[in-house]
């Protein structure tokens, strides 16, 4: 039963993860034109958008990363994991030998295809990185809440 779930189903879920990344992807693309459109109208990218200008804050200003797009790299990632966890399953239900997909090298490569949506240094992995830290942490301090929310309520 394993092995059948895991040869019919698991690769119509891995085409769904695909799809839900691909439309997040869209939605990414979307929120950054939008927010480099203000950031150009504000004045506050000035004339160009190389590292240095705005890296080490001759510029003043940095891309600031809305809630909205912290959630979208969040979902990004999160759907990423899971798809590398269904396809190391499906390797090992297939008994396919070569190494799994850690954590560590999924979130990486996510970060790194993220990085193409902005113009060239005007962030870095480190940054994308740490808007889906901050964004992961504020959703587990939400489930802690409903937690003990939901705990108190039982005592």
């Amino acid at each position: 039963l394993r092995r059948f779930i895991n040869r019919k189903i698991v690769p119509l879920r891995v085409a769904e993860i695909e799809q839900e990344i691909a439309v997040l992807h869209q939605e990414m693309k979307v929120q950054i034109r939008e927010k480099l459109a203000d950031m150009r109208a504000s004045g506050a990218l000035g004339g160009g958008t190389g590292e240095q200008e705005t890296r080490n804050g001759e510029s003043g200003k940095r891309f600031r990363f809305s809630d909205n797009l912290k959630r979208a790299i969040y979902g990004v990632v999160t759907l990423e994991l899971d798809l590398a966890f269904l396809k190391n399953e499906l390797k090992s239900v297939m008994e396919r030998t070569d190494f799994d997909i850690s954590e560590t090298t999924v979130r990486k490569r996510v970060y790194q295809e993220l990085l193409r949506f902005w113009p060239p240094g005007l962030i870095i992995s480190t940054d994308i990185s740490r808007a889906h830290s901050e964004y992961k942490g504020k959703v587990k301090r939400r489930v802690q809440r409903v937690d003990h929310s939901y705990t108190a309520l039982l005592q």
